[in-house]
């Protein structure tokens, strides 16, 4: 997440000092400048929430089956 935040201020500064465009500009050049971080963020999400979730096991067998092979 971090390493988003870093990539977000880089390239907040190189729009910036490339097209103009400040931090606090709503535009829509702004906006059209901003959908491949916000593109990379909405992946990054669904990539959190993809893998972070685990499915619980659904009877005491399975239960105990996962721990037995853990």
């Amino acid at each position: 997440m971090l390493g988003l935040v870093g990539l977000a201020k880089w390239y907040g500064g190189w729009l910036a000092k490339r097209y103009g465009i400040g931090e606090n500009e709503l535009s829509l050049r702004a906006l059209v400048a901003a959908l491949p971080f916000i593109f990379l963020l909405v992946v990054f999400i669904i990539w959190l929430f993809r893998f972070s979730i685990q499915p619980k096991p659904k009877s005491t067998k399975e239960t105990l089956e996962k721990i037995k092979f853990a």
